[in-house]
């Protein structure tokens, strides 16, 4: 029996990943490449305002992490979150990160050379227990639409997780009724993936159609809706084992 669980878990995780594989191609057709772009304005106010919020949480709970700090940020994409790593200090070889997606994991290991990146999946990652000081997962939980899966990733990310170490979830609370290839994650579904950590989370991100939308129109007006949380839409967690701020 538990032979046959273990395949039938085993059949789940590949058939996952080969939809996610599929969700990847199909988005790289359909949707235009300069729409996430770095230097249109709403992806500009996007990104900021994660970052500074991201900054604040870890520096309010004495978490921010310091040169030498192992990090590994799960579907790092094209860069993901590991040039804020860099930009808070750490180096490039403390830096780790497995992604799914073959091209845009190309573009990651090209720009950062001496980081640890591989491509595969995270429900089976290659580091040992308790390697890991910070744990970046990023608009990844809210692409995997099985529970069990989410489950796994999880549960390797708890194990691979130092035990004073950190981990930051960054990902969409609100369905989105126009992508039916995201399950949102909010604070609930966090607390309950990672059941004995402890959790501190924020509302953030203007709506991303909002955003792009006002943004290049007017940057104080985008700032202004940016600060009404009813139309914020994603959410940043900060998960610990400790108490956080010990």
């Amino acid at each position: 029996m538990a032979m046959l669980d273990q395949q039938g878990k085993g059949a789940t995780l590949l058939a996952e990943r080969d939809r996610l594989k599929g969700v990847y191609s199909k988005r790289a057709l359909e949707i235009d490449r300069d729409m996430y772009a770095p230097w249109q304005p709403g992806e500009m106010l996007m990104l900021f305002e994660r970052r500074r919020v991201a900054s604040e949480m870890l520096v309010d709970k004495d978490r921010f992490p310091k040169r030498g700090n192992k990090c590994l940020e799960i579907g790092y994409g094209k860069l993901g979150w590991l040039s804020d790593c860099i930009a808070w200090g750490l180096a490039e070889n403390d830096l780790y990160g497995i992604e799914l997606d073959e091209e845009r994991a190309s573009v990651a290991m090209g720009a950062l050379p001496s980081a640890n990146l591989i491509i595969g999946d995270a429900s089976r990652m290659p580091w040992g227990d308790r390697f890991f000081d910070l744990v970046i997962i990023s608009t990844v939980l809210s692409s995997v639409t099985s529970m069990s899966v989410r489950r796994t990733i999880a549960d390797e990310v708890d194990r691979v997780l130092a035990n004073r170490g950190t981990i930051l979830i960054y990902d969409t609370a609100v369905r989105n009724p126009r992508n039916k290839d995201l399950l949102p994650v909010g604070r609930k579904q966090v607390a309950e993936l990672f059941p004995n950590m402890n959790v501190v989370s924020r509302s953030v991100t203007l709506a991303p159609p909002i955003a792009r939308s006002v943004a290049k129109r007017s940057w104080t007006l985008a700032n202004i809706l940016n600060a009404l949380p009813v139309i914020r839409t994603h959410r940043l967690s900060l998960l610990s084992r400790s108490r956080l701020g010990e």
